[in-house]
């Protein structure tokens, strides 16, 4: 108080709502010193300070100016700022600051925010220039059919049915187990936090759903008890920081290992391995994907049909 009361404080030239009362910061009351003191004595009432600015600005955009994205999410659980736009404009490292600047200019160009084009890039004042057109020199690029396969590996596959292109491809890992794993994981997340979770914001991270750390440390030692697995708070933070991402690593973990059938398991694991690695086709163009049974094959296209390929038997 006696450091301030040696500064000449100036009413503030624009709005300010206090966070220390949650209304209006009066200007009379912004050149006490004993205002600033309290600052740092009470309870930071941030949620009626946002209810307060919403009452005048009910179409609001925030920006946050720190160099996370903890205030905006704490604005998001307010829930007349559900639907408001709540844009981060810094970053927690140097190198990401212009790219994150930029990204918030954006944001709020796309809410509906007018600003001034140099306030994107001030340092170096840009500015549009329109300049003459030109018509593009266009050039056509054909690619090549494929080659028909040797004779040998025809005459070993003249028996073998013809499948679709999208067939002979290697099949996509099924989905059905992440679903259910994400919907679990997002009940999980509803009985910690105590709030309902929106089933299409898997892909958010939860910084953005309004998690914080507490929760966050709670989730990690409620998937080790429920799940079995070991997901730290700093993973939670970082590599598995949404549903989605979280549902796929535990559906990764729980894959059942391969059978061990004594000392010749090994060898077989071995030779499949040998005989079925994409970088050494059995003959060339051959390509790697699943049979119907869903076992690995090698196929090569068909040269009477288009867009077919013939099974090789190994």
């Amino acid at each position: 108080a006696a450091e301030l009361a040696s500064v000449d404080l100036r009413a503030p030239t624009i709005p300010v709502v206090s966070t220390c009362s949650g209304d209006w910061l009066d200007p009379d009351r912004a050149r006490d010193p004993g205002y600033w003191v309290s600052q740092l004595r009470e309870p930071v009432r941030f949620g009626p300070a946002v209810r307060t600015a919403l009452q005048r600005h009910a179409d609001a955009a925030f920006i946050e100016m720190g160099p996370r994205a903890q205030l905006g999410a704490l604005v998001r659980r307010q829930r007349a700022a559900a639907a408001l736009s709540i844009v981060a404009s810094g970053a927690d490292a140097p190198e990401r600051e212009t790219a994150a600047w930029r990204l918030a200019h954006g944001a709020l160009w796309c809410a509906g925010v007018e600003l001034e084009l140099h306030a994107a890039s001030p340092a170096t004042q840009r500015r549009r220039v329109p300049l003459p057109g030109y018509a593009f020199e266009r050039q056509r690029y054909w690619v090549d059919a494929l080659q028909p396969a040797p004779r040998a590996a025809t005459a070993a596959v003249a028996a073998a049915p013809a499948v679709d292109a999208a067939d002979a491809a290697p099949n996509a890992p099924s989905t059905a187990g992440d679903a259910d794993l994400a919907a679990r994981l997002r009940a999980l997340f509803e009985d910690i936090c105590g709030e309902p979770l929106d089933a299409a914001s898997t892909s958010t991270p939860f910084v953005g759903l309004g998690l914080d750390s507490l929760t966050l440390t709670q989730a990690s030692l409620q998937i080790r008890k429920r799940f079995g697995a070991a997901v730290s708070f700093r993973q939670l933070m970082g590599d598995l920081n949404s549903l989605d991402k979280l549902a796929a690593h535990l559906e990764a973990q729980r894959q059942p290992a391969p059978a061990r059938a004594g000392a010749a398991a090994p060898a077989a694991a071995a030779d499949i391995a040998g005989r079925f690695d994409a970088a050494r086709p059995p003959v060339p163009g051959a390509r790697l994907g699943r049979d119907a049974s869903g076992k690995p094959a090698w196929f090569v296209a068909d040269p009477a049909r288009p867009s077919k390929y013939l099974k090789l038997e190994l």
